[in-house]
């Protein structure tokens, strides 16, 4: 998990810093997006900063949950650690989707 993790916070800083230009395979991808390089250099920002929030979120809460693996059982860890990763993803989606549309 914190290799896949370290991926996600490289690809943040790429995305914040306007590093990746607009391509097929990685960042925010949709058809507004493509319809403007300032649109996609935005909307690839925030979803960026929002990686970057997410993932640090997720590996505290990792920790955390590691922290308590004497005392919470092994499937109940799985199960949080679980929520803790995919809620504030799924948020940023959702955010970023509005984000998009706001722009339009």
């Amino acid at each position: 998990m914190l290799l896949a993790d370290s991926v996600v916070l490289v690809a943040a800083l790429l995305l914040i810093f306007k590093i990746i230009p607009q391509n097929r395979y990685f960042g925010f991808r949709n058809p507004k997006t493509f319809s403007s390089k300032d649109l996609w250099f935005k909307a690839n920002s925030v979803v960026g900063k929002g990686l970057l929030v997410t993932t640090i979120i997720c590996l505290s809460g990792l920790s955390l949950l590691l922290l308590t693996r004497k005392i919470l059982p092994v499937i109940l860890i799985y199960f949080l650690g679980f929520l803790l990763c995919l809620i504030p993803y799924m948020v940023l989606i959702i955010l970023a989707v509005f984000k998009v549309k706001e722009n339009n």
